[in-house]
């Protein structure tokens, strides 16, 4: 496993970014973001970034040290669907003509957002 520094930017869904940027009006540091991102002690609110954070750990903290931007909620619904499918593949009672029409329908997803020059973090030729 490569290890290291990414020194890119990412991207956050709208939602997360509203969460970071209520945590530095509050005025805390980068490191106190982080911390408290872990530890969810922000209520329920303070949970459901706790568990976005606990799922993208390399993506979260990039995006507290390098910033961000923040996603079109085009996008979220982009990788959502991606998800399912991919979801669809990995499915073992899929039958080979089934996982034939899931590959094509990824497939046109990655070429239709190639052909518009659209980058969606997260959705990738399989």
């Amino acid at each position: 496993m490569e290890r290291g520094v990414n020194l890119n930017k990412v991207s956050l869904p709208e939602w997360v970014h509203e969460k970071i940027e209520k945590l530095y009006a509050e005025g805390y540091p980068k490191l106190e973001i982080a911390k408290k991102a872990y530890v969810h002690r922000h209520g329920e609110s303070g949970y459901s970034l706790y568990l976005w954070a606990s799922q993208n750990q390399e993506r979260f903290l990039t995006a507290i040290i390098n910033g961000y931007t923040v996603e079109k909620p085009e996008h979220d619904r982009l990788r959502k669907h991606y998800n399912i499918l991919l979801g669809m593949l990995n499915t073992a009672s899929v039958t080979s003509k089934e996982e034939q029409e899931v590959r094509a329908r990824i497939d046109e997803l990655t070429l239709t957002l190639d052909i518009l020059g659209i980058t969606v973090e997260g959705v990738e030729r399989i």
